[in-house]
């Protein structure tokens, strides 16, 4: 059963905002029983709820099997070749073409598409979007009407994405844990971060931002930081000269080790082992 009995379209580019530097919606539409096979490019940036039933998206020179609940895209000026087997249900949200960057830089263009999860809720939002902008000659007095259009359309788009990168969210959290106490374990080696991230099938953009959310610094500072509390350990707690130290954490100049450290520690390795040797070492 269809969302909606009938279809719909409302073009709202042209209408007034109030905090005009938000993501202005350049049209919005539903069609309950969508036909029509797409064999050609667009100039906007769109964003396809499939709600019901199936069909098929040219991917790479691959035809990849769309099953509803999903999420396809389309961006500007690239070739498109999509369609439903018979006839699906979509909601489509457009977007000028100018937009293509900023839901590049958000994460929500690294795949074209994406199974929704949470359909009820995604259904719910879209009811409430739709209430909205049913009512609008009763409520487009409101100055910023058409902003909360913006903000829930594009919450949509959000809230579609996440729910769908929850499971594989996790899986990278986890591959994150175990690299960092490898880390612990092992600081003296080179990580090549990018490469990791490849390897496991995550991009190296979410692998940076998942990295920063639980650590809070980028992973190559969290290195440094691993070694430099590693160096402070072996200074108040060994004999090892500063060069053995420094080789031990993976640094063969001992005087860039040196500068380093002070630039982390605020005072020099051997300020920093006279200051905090433990007594009796060696007795």
């Amino acid at each position: 059963m269809s969302l909606f009995k009938e279809g719909w379209f409302y073009h709202i580019e042209s209408s007034p905002r109030r905090y005009p530097e938000g993501k202005e919606v350049q049209s919005v539409g539903y069609s309950p029983h969508k036909r029509e096979r797409i064999r050609h490019s667009f100039q906007t940036q769109n964003f396809s709820f499939i709600l019901s039933g199936r069909g098929f998206y040219e991917l790479d020179g691959k035809l990849l099997p769309v099953r509803a609940p999903m999420v396809i895209t389309q961006s500007p000026g690239v070739p498109m070749n999509y369609g439903p087997d018979g006839e699906w249900e979509e909601l489509f949200v457009i977007y000028p073409a100018r937009d293509f960057d900023y839901f590049q830089r958000r994460g929500l263009l690294e795949i074209r598409l994406w199974k929704i999860q949470q359909h009820g809720e995604i259904l719910e939002q879209i009811r409430d979007i739709v209430l909205q902008l049913q009512t609008q000659d009763v409520l487009k007095g409101s100055s910023d009407f058409y902003d909360r259009i913006d903000m829930s359309l594009e919450k949509l788009i959000l809230y579609s994405r996440q729910e769908s990168l929850l499971p594989r969210e996790t899986e990278l959290q986890v591959f994150l844990q175990q690299l960092y106490l490898h880390m612990e374990r092992d600081c003296s080696s080179d990580f090549d971060f990018h490469s990791l991230a490849e390897e496991r099938g995550f991009s190296p953009s979410s692998f940076r931002r998942c990295w920063e959310e639980m650590y809070t610094i980028p992973p190559g500072q969290t290195v440094i930081e691993i070694r430099m509390r590693q160096a402070c350990r072996l200074l108040a707690e060994t004999d090892m000269s500063i060069k053995e130290i420094a080789s031990s954490l993976g640094y063969e100049d001992p005087l860039y080790f040196s500068r380093l450290f002070r630039k982390k520690r605020s005072e020099s390795p051997g300020a920093y082992r006279k200051r905090t040797r433990t007594p009796y070492i060696g007795v």
